[in-house]
């Protein structure tokens, strides 16, 4: 588990912590990395620049420059995808009444590889 999850239905695989904790210290800077790509993306959106290249890879750029980058640089149609799908979800949550939920799922299993053409993240 990591920090701030918790299980909303089923309980936990024996050795749930145990392999948590391995996987952070496997994962090292990666998280951090992923942080930064959501703020970028989430920043790209809000403003609505998405369709401009030359702007969002200057952003990316100055945002982000890892020595050892887990994912490799990201694509114009990376990015135009991505803003799609949060302004997809915005919409989708600015459609819920008061007491109405939004229930958004992430595969549970993913490549350690990214295959640009066969990608599963959710963006």
């Amino acid at each position: 588990m990591l920090p701030n999850a918790r299980v909303v239905s089923g309980r936990l695989r024996p050795h749930a912590a145990e392999r948590s904790r391995e996987l952070i210290k496997k994962v090292g800077q990666h998280p951090t990395e992923a942080e930064v790509l959501i703020s970028f993306i989430m920043g790209i959106a809000a403003e609505g620049v998405d369709s401009d290249w030359p702007k969002v890879r200057s952003r990316f750029n100055d945002a982000w420059r890892p020595r050892h980058s887990q994912r490799g640089p990201i694509s114009h149609d990376e990015v135009r995808r991505a803003c799609q799908k949060l302004r997809e979800a915005e919409r989708q949550w600015e459609a819920l009444t008061v007491g109405e939920s939004m229930r958004v799922r992430w595969p549970l299993h993913f490549n350690k590889v990214v295959n640009r053409t066969h990608n599963h993240a959710p963006i």
